[in-house]
């Protein structure tokens, strides 16, 4: 299967009858095997604009794993259909924690971003989660 045909069966419900995109939530932009933490959190940083701050606990099977330690988040910001370059954040999955810009310039209500974890060789990924920021 090729990478496009892969990218349409996988997001078929996030788009309606006629093409358009639906369901932003519903976009997986990533796929694979590298576990996603269920219980990371992204927020805004109200006191610096464009700013997101993530949280997550380790699950108990990753703590002694310290090559999964090292992966690093990454994202994707989207708005008003137009969708950035995969970003880097400089965030580890050991950290537990972190703040990065978003790689729009100018966020604002209803931009949402994509996070996923990578390996240190850009190999492995972990499925994409959407945030829809609520900024006011």
């Amino acid at each position: 299967m090729s990478g496009y045909a892969l990218f349409l069966k996988t997001n078929m419900p996030a788009f309606a009858t006629d093409g358009s995109i639906e369901d932003v939530k519903k976009i997986i932009l990533s796929t694979g095997k590298l576990p996603f933490p269920p219980d990371l959190t992204a927020l805004p940083v109200v006191v610096q604009p464009g700013s997101i701050e993530v949280m997550w606990t380790l699950e108990p099977h990753i703590k002694g794993e310290s090559r999964v330690l090292g992966n690093e988040l990454m994202v994707v910001s989207a708005a008003d259909s137009h969708y950035s370059e995969i970003t880097q954040t400089g965030i580890k999955r050991g950290d537990l924690q972190g703040t990065f810009v978003l790689p729009l310039l100018r966020p604002f209500p209803g931009t949402h971003i994509y996070l996923m974890f990578t390996s240190k060789d850009r190999r492995d990924y972990s499925p994409s989660t959407c945030f829809v920021l609520d900024e006011k």
